[in-house]
């Protein structure tokens, strides 16, 4: 599954997350490649080079949030949103979709583990994509950060365009 993470997830991510920033109004801070300071306090963000955060965002975001284990689509996405917005509400999110599209009644706890895998599963890739979409456009728009916003539905958009829905 590397590969998927390395030719898809990826590739779609360092279009959006670019070189070094340090932007006051980011929450993240000193970025670069969209690995932050914040997030990463005992990296020299300066000197990342690009492949150490391609292994940054395969072990901590690909591998940690299981997505090797879920449907490519539903991978991607939960991939993205998870950096866009932190691991924790991508799977709430992800696990509130769940729960909308099938008979499960998934505890939203933020952790895909072997119950939240087994029911995204058990789903239509394809509606299951669309309604965690919603719901990240959803919550992006409940952010109200006018600097940053229409960066964030643009990414959101291409990512729909990127896995073809």
């Amino acid at each position: 599954m590397r590969e998927v993470f390395d030719k898809l997830a990826f590739q779609f991510l360092i279009k959006w997350e670019g070189g070094y920033s340090n932007d006051p109004d980011d929450f993240g801070g000193e970025t670069k490649y969209g690995i932050s300071h914040r997030a990463y306090p005992h990296l020299n963000i300066k000197a990342l080079t690009l492949e150490q955060a391609q292994d940054i965002y395969y072990a901590d975001y690909w591998l940690g949030n299981r997505s090797d284990e879920l449907p490519i689509i539903i991978a991607v996405l939960l991939f993205d949103f998870s950096i866009n917005s932190g691991k924790l509400r991508a799977v709430k999110e992800l696990q509130k979709c769940v729960n909308r599209t099938t008979e499960e009644n998934l505890l939203v706890d933020g952790i895909n583990g072997d119950v939240t895998i087994s029911a995204v599963k058990k789903c239509d890739s394809k509606l299951l994509a669309y309604m965690y979409i919603q719901a990240r456009i959803r919550f992006l728009s409940g952010l109200k950060n006018d600097k940053f916003f229409k960066g964030w539905i643009s990414r959101v958009l291409a990512l729909v365009d990127y896995v073809g829905l």
